[in-house]
């Protein structure tokens, strides 16, 4: 008799074991997976899901999802003439910028999703895990519109003193690039805000206004030029010229480039030069600015080395010229 009831509480632990096993293995699959959650209406919220192996990448890949949600395609916004090369003939020379975009979260967009939670999971039978991650609207756009308008004041500010107040045409130079930032990050939330809310804010200026207004700038400017070597006094007047800069030995203001090499190396099978391109803006005898950069070039033919060199500063060094003009130049 006690045998019979040990066998019966036995089958009754394992019908339950059972059945409770059933039911955590089949769980109901989530309307969010496809549908908008009815407690985080599209009115009030922006939702993604991420999918993966693991609970926690699919947390990741939700919250990167989200960021996709507010990815700008604004020429500049995480790059000046960093990229910037010469096109066209030697009348006919312009800048553009090469735009590389990347599909990782940039810190910009990690701020302006500051507030997004994953607030549901789910495992499927197959083992994947899903992840849900939500975004109140509201808030975000408040912070927005606060970039935004801020992005106008400073922006208005940096225009007038550019105009008004600069002691000099290249702190004018560098004032005008501070805007053309502003306006880059402005443009930038105005996009997202329109994204999210259906509107942005108007303005009556944009970082392409103002970049015109830094090349008419580079323009009036007169400089000379000097380098040690002749290839080098080539390249850096092609630098200056390209950027709209008139050549002139009767000026104020002044560019030199000096590189300096270290000895050949040899390392499995390559030829390694290295060193550093100087660059210095004068005026009068003033050094207005100084600011170096390494370089490194490598080939399998030590013959190639100086070619490869050249190519390489014939690249980097119009971004280079700019980038000293526009932030380097003491006040």
């Amino acid at each position: 008799m006690v045998k019979i009831n040990d066998n019966f509480r036995l089958f009754t632990i394992f019908f339950y074991i059972f059945i409770l096993s059933g039911c955590v293995a089949s769980p109901k699959r989530p309307d969010w997976l496809t549908l908008q959650p009815k407690d985080y209406p599209e009115k009030q919220y922006v939702i993604a899901v991420g999918e993966a192996d693991t609970q926690h990448l699919a947390d990741s890949r939700a919250l990167a999802n989200l960021a996709k949600f507010f990815e700008v395609n604004i020429a500049d916004v995480s790059s000046d003439f960093s990229q910037t090369s010469m096109l066209g003939s030697a009348n006919d020379k312009r800048f553009a910028n090469e735009q590389k975009f990347t599909r990782q979260v940039n810190t910009e967009t990690k701020q302006v999703l500051e507030g997004v939670r994953v607030v549901e999971r789910y495992k499927s039978q197959d083992g994947r895990y899903y992840s849900l991650a939500v975004l109140k609207k509201s808030p975000l756009a408040r912070r927005l519109r606060k970039s935004i308008l801020a992005a106008d004041r400073n922006t208005n500010n940096a225009l007038v003193y550019a105009q008004q107040q600069a002691t000099n045409p290249l702190v004018a130079l560098a004032t005008l690039e501070k805007a053309r930032h502003y306006q880059l990050k402005r443009e930038a939330d105005n996009q997202r805000l329109s994204v999210l809310t259906g509107r942005g804010i108007t303005s009556k200026i944009n970082s392409v206004t103002i970049q015109q207004q830094i090349q008419q700038g580079l323009s009036s400017l007169r400089f000379a030029v000097d380098a040690d070597k002749k290839q080098d006094f080539d390249l850096l007047t092609s630098v200056v010229s390209g950027a709209g800069i008139s050549i002139s030995d009767q000026t104020n203001y002044s560019v030199e480039l000096n590189v300096d090499k270290a000895p050949v190396s040899y390392r499995q099978g390559w030829y390694w030069l290295r060193g550093s391109a100087e660059l210095v803006i004068y005026h009068d005898d003033n050094g207005l600015a100084k600011k170096r950069w390494p370089f490194k070039v490598s080939s399998q033919d030590e013959s190639l080395l100086e070619q490869r060199l050249n190519d390489h500063l014939v690249k980097v060094l119009p971004a280079y010229f700019y980038s000293i003009l526009t932030t380097e130049v003491n006040r």
